[in-house]
């Protein structure tokens, strides 16, 4: 078994592709993952015609991509996408947050 830390990009909402195409700011968060591989798997292909099945299949285990309770949503009142200058951190909130409000 092989771990990596990863961001998660993480949609909140509908993406509405003619506005993220002119700059809008879309409703994405960021959060934790941990990307788990099993390597076992993974060797099982090294000698076959076809081993990025078993990449694949490394991957794509139940519970093989845990993600965070916490998604840091953009700051609020963000309409367009960010700037190159920096930004204040936005505030975290938890998906059990996220779900009662909804």
């Amino acid at each position: 078994m092989d771990y990596e830390g990863e961001l998660a990009l993480v949609v909140l909402g509908p993406i509405d592709e003619d506005q993220l195409a002119a700059g809008v700011a879309q409703p994405l968060g960021l959060a934790a993952a941990n990307d788990l591989t099993s390597r076992l798997v993974q060797a099982l292909g090294e000698t076959m015609d076809h081993p990025l099945a078993y990449w694949t299949a490394a991957k794509s285990f139940a519970r093989f991509l845990p993600i965070a309770e916490h998604v840091w949503p953009p700051p609020a009142g963000s309409r367009r996408s960010p700037s190159s200058r920096s930004r204040p951190a936005s505030t975290a909130r938890s998906a059990s947050a996220r779900r009662r409000s909804s």
